[in-house]
């Protein structure tokens, strides 16, 4: 018994350091029937507490393994609490390796996890809301992007 409360300790000792203090804003947005259509530009809106704080800004795209592409493109825009276009960039991320197919990031079962930064040791320039906003880039005549579970963004405090 004091061995199963001990490692039961140990376990919510792990759990509670483990956590990551430093993070400002975490959210996805789920898209209906896994697909994300070119119309869904989903928009994420955060507040930075301290401008004088760098932050990391990432990416977050969360797909199965029936994507039926090795890569993504995708364009983001970050904007401030007027509107005032920040940054914007056309990005191209590979979500399996162009080789040997073999699925990038981290999975369970057929769904897996992809983080990529966008803005690293960033400063806002002042205290206040922002926008972050994805939209998917889909090359030639398609319009959707099957396969696409959900996509989101992480604000976190640079170490």
């Amino acid at each position: 018994m004091k061995r199963l409360k001990f490692c039961l300790l140990a376990c919510m000792a792990l759990a509670f350091f483990a956590c990551d203090s430093g993070q400002v804003y975490e959210a996805m947005h789920k898209f209906e029937g896994q697909k994300w259509e070119d119309e869904d530009a989903p928009k994420f809106d955060f507040s930075i507490p301290d401008p004088g704080q760098e932050y990391n800004v990432a990416c977050l795209i969360r797909n199965t393994l029936q994507y039926p592409k090795h890569n993504i493109y995708l364009t983001y825009t970050l904007e401030d609490s007027t509107g005032q276009v920040l940054d914007s960039q056309l990005l191209k991320k590979d979500l399996f390796d162009p080789v040997t197919g073999r699925p990038l990031g981290t999975g369970i079962g057929d769904i897996f996890d992809h983080e990529f930064m966008l803005k690293e040791h960033f400063k806002f320039p002042q205290r206040g809301g922002y926008r972050l906003k994805l939209q998917q880039f889909v090359r030639n005549e398609e319009t959707s992007l099957p396969e696409i579970v959900a996509v989101g963004i992480r604000v976190s405090k640079s170490n």
